[in-house]
């Protein structure tokens, strides 16, 4: 135990012994060198003490302070809004560029070589537009050529006709009842035939399964709309008339 403690008091002492070294030469107490920075220390802390002290003795901003930078600010935000709209204004005022007038080009060489149709002549009949034209004026004349008889035979004496006409049908009556020959009803037998057999077909038709696709077909056969009408008038001595007309006269 012994030996430790005397190697212990020699540790501390090596290490005094250097602490001492690295710290430089010694300054005496009594001597007045080394007491020249303390003054300096002091004064540049009171100085900063000051400072700090004003600063909080200092008054914050008064409130008519606070309300001038407030009208400041409101000012300013005008000041940008205005430039603002004279920015837009300048734009917008600008002249835009003009936009090229469509050009008219010739096409009455293409126009020449369109045909065209009409639901009174049918789409078969394709002319060009002022042939298509007269040709429609032609067809109402025709078509409205028994409106024309009718409205001129308003003007005859009307008993006078119907005179003529009873004569005319007694006169029609006498031949035929001293005709010869054989009846009208023998030679509209192959008619009478084909429609008969016409209405079996029919008959069958609806009793028979047909398809989706048969059925429409059948009803837009039904509803097929005719332009033209064929009408046939046999008269006394297996005479013909055949006329053929509008559906609408």
């Amino acid at each position: 135990m012994k030996k430790l403690d005397k190697f212990k008091k020699y540790f501390n002492k090596a290490r005094t012994e250097v602490h001492f070294r690295n710290g430089g030469e010694g300054v005496c107490l009594s001597s007045g060198e080394g007491s020249s920075d303390a003054p300096v220390d002091r004064q540049a802390a009171a100085d900063r003490a000051a400072q700090a002290a004003e600063r909080r003795m200092k008054p914050d901003p008064t409130p008519q302070d606070a309300s001038k930078r407030r009208i400041q600010m409101i000012a300013k935000r005008e000041l940008e809004e205005e430039r603002r709209k004279m920015e837009t204004l300048n734009v917008s005022d600008t002249p835009k560029p003009k936009e090229e007038e469509p050009k008219e080009l010739d096409h009455s060489s293409a126009i020449s070589s369109i045909l065209f149709t009409s639901e009174l002549l049918g789409d078969d009949h394709a002319r060009p537009r002022e042939v298509l034209q007269e040709d429609i004026k032609k067809y109402l004349n025709w078509a409205t050529t028994p409106i024309k008889i009718r409205s001129l035979r308003l003007s005859v004496d009307v008993r006078s006709s119907m005179r003529l006409d009873s004569l005319s049908r007694r006169i029609m009556e006498i031949r035929l009842s001293f005709s010869h020959g054989k009846p009208m009803s023998i030679s509209l037998r192959p008619e009478l035939k084909a429609e008969q057999k016409n209405k079996e077909s029919q008959v069958e038709r609806m009793l028979t399964l047909r398809t989706k696709e048969m059925r429409e077909k059948d009803e837009l056969n039904a509803t097929k709309k005719y332009k033209y009408t064929l009408i046939r008038v046999r008269l006394p001595g297996n005479i013909l008339i055949l006329s053929t007309t509008t559906t609408t006269s």
